[in-house]
């Protein structure tokens, strides 16, 4: 085998456009804006965590769960 070829012959699907084409701009072009809607979905729901420890650790279990009751009573 010369070249560090796998396939012996180059009649392989796989070797038929070597070297004729090149990578496409969409395989090079970063995600960073791609995330940022699921960035800003996971620091919200980090912060509704944060406030529910805060409030669980301030008014105690029995006091919380009250609280949490009666405003999803209120939504409906």
């Amino acid at each position: 085998m010369s070249g560090g070829r796998v396939a012996v012959s180059r009649h392989q699907a796989y070797l038929k456009g070597l070297g004729q084409h090149a990578m496409p701009d969409a395989a090079v072009h970063s995600h960073r804006f791609a995330s940022l809607p699921v960035l800003l979905v996971g620091a919200v729901c980090g912060v509704l965590v944060a406030a529910t420890l805060v409030l669980w650790a301030h008014y105690g279990t029995a006091v919380f769960f009250e609280i949490i009751a009666a405003g999803i009573a209120a939504c409906f």
